[in-house]
């Protein structure tokens, strides 16, 4: 069970980071505000999807390759954004419980079978789409993307550090 859970981590990180690909080249340069501005918004968009788009570049694909992928990514992204908002209401609904004045410990135990759940497809859906876009992408290619996938894993944590544990809080007094 233990290595099955270590292999469940590392797939999930990797598939963040595939998520994650063309953050890599959409970093702004220097020192510049949080404050992003409806204009700087859209040319962060704008960078990301160039980024995105070199790096595919870069992996020197065929047109079917592109094409498969292009697919690829409608079909997670849909799916992917299923999970996400059930996850998000679910998260709600045991924020929303576990503040009640009285605790129903069945409902809270119902919610957070769910949640659990969804988080396991969630996590068998990031590694389809890995293991999917191994089948597209040639060995080389995938080794550059796993490469690539990599080096943005480790500028976020060294961004960010590592994030530990469920973060936020169930509200006051919590």
């Amino acid at each position: 069970m233990n290595k099955y859970f270590r292999k469940a981590i590392v797939y999930l990180g990797i598939a963040a980071l595939v998520c994650l690909s063309g953050v890599v080249y959409s970093q702004v340069p220097g020192n510049v505000s949080q404050d992003t501005g409806n204009v700087q918004g859209k040319n962060a968009r704008i960078n990301k999807r160039q980024a995105r788009r070199r790096f595919l570049e870069s992996l020197n694909l065929t047109d079917e390759q592109k094409e498969k992928l292009k697919e690829q990514n409608a079909k997670y992204k849909e799916q992917g954004r299923k999970i996400r908002e059930k996850l998000r209401a679910k998260r709600k609904e045991l924020r929303d419980e576990l503040n009640k004045d009285t605790i129903n410990r069945k409902k809270i135990d119902a919610i957070v079978s769910e949640i659990n759940s969804l988080s396991a497809e969630r996590l068998k859906q990031m590694v389809d789409k890995i293991i999917s876009t191994k089948e597209i992408l040639t060995p080389e290619q995938f080794k550059k993307f796993q490469e690539k996938v990599n080096s943005v894993r480790k500028r976020i944590k060294q961004r960010f550090g590592e994030k530990k544990g469920m973060g936020g809080s169930f509200g006051k007094g919590m």
